[in-house]
């Protein structure tokens, strides 16, 4: 996937986020498929749901929006208005500032890049080459039982606690501070009967990958390697 065009998607979605009347609002709630309706609305355009998938997981890596799973509710995704700051825009378009006099220019300038057809060349086809299972469907569904949670959740809570114990990933604090905020936010989608196949390997794969990629043999590598056998034999091998 081709991370770049993802940002675009990723700094819409933040914008269309900023721009809800919840200033005096500590958090915001809305399912996922309302707002992904309210995007292709707004935007005058229909991506597909693995890509609006991605970019919300993007801003949860970024920690701008959580993406959790509520009981009755189904997949909800969390706003906090306090941690929003026009840096995520600035910092993924071009890596210069956008500065919108108001809702008008914000929505020309994403449909005029949504509207032009290069944008979408290619865009799913910069895979990165990584061991592991192919990309699922964005709509498939996969129903776990209480053995495979609570195997998944062991695993995930060994991995966190490792993670957790490193001063950095690769000499980078910022990565493993990213890492650990997957791998909570990770955890909460398999409180749910079934989880969405496409947010698990959003979630997890490349991260597991890099850990195994970075420390082989050692504790953490051998712990990330056995959570992505099991979420390929329950999750995403199906």
């Amino acid at each position: 996937m081709d991370q770049k065009k993802l940002q675009y998607i990723a700094a819409a979605v933040a914008w269309q986020f900023s721009g809800l009347e919840q200033a005096a609002s500590r958090e915001l709630g809305t399912s996922i498929v309302r707002f992904k309706q309210k995007f292709d609305s707004t935007f005058k355009t229909k991506i597909s749901d693995d890509l609006f998938i991605a970019a919300l997981n993007m801003l949860a890596r970024e920690k701008f929006v959580d993406i959790l799973h509520d009981e009755y509710a189904g997949y909800v995704i969390f706003f906090d208005a306090r941690r929003w700051s026009d840096r995520y825009t600035n910092k993924v378009v071009n890596s210069k500032p956008l500065y919108f006099e108001d809702k008008f220019a914000a929505v020309d300038f994403f449909m005029r890049v949504f509207q032009n057809e290069q944008f979408w060349s290619g865009i799913l086809s910069d895979v990165d080459a990584e061991d592991g299972p192919p990309v699922p469907a964005a709509d498939r569904i996969v129903q776990i039982n209480d053995n495979q949670r609570e195997e998944i959740d062991k695993i995930s809570q060994s991995l966190l606690q490792n993670v957790e114990a490193e001063n950095a990933i690769d000499g980078d604090i910022d990565v493993r501070d990213r890492f650990i905020a997957q791998i909570k936010a990770g955890r909460e989608l398999f409180q749910a009967q079934s989880v969405r196949a496409y947010l698990v390997f959003e979630t997890f794969v490349a991260m597991l990958n890099k850990l195994i990629d970075t420390y082989k043999s050692a504790a953490i590598g051998e712990i990330a390697k056995k959570l992505l056998d099991v979420l390929i034999e329950h999750i995403l091998g199906k």
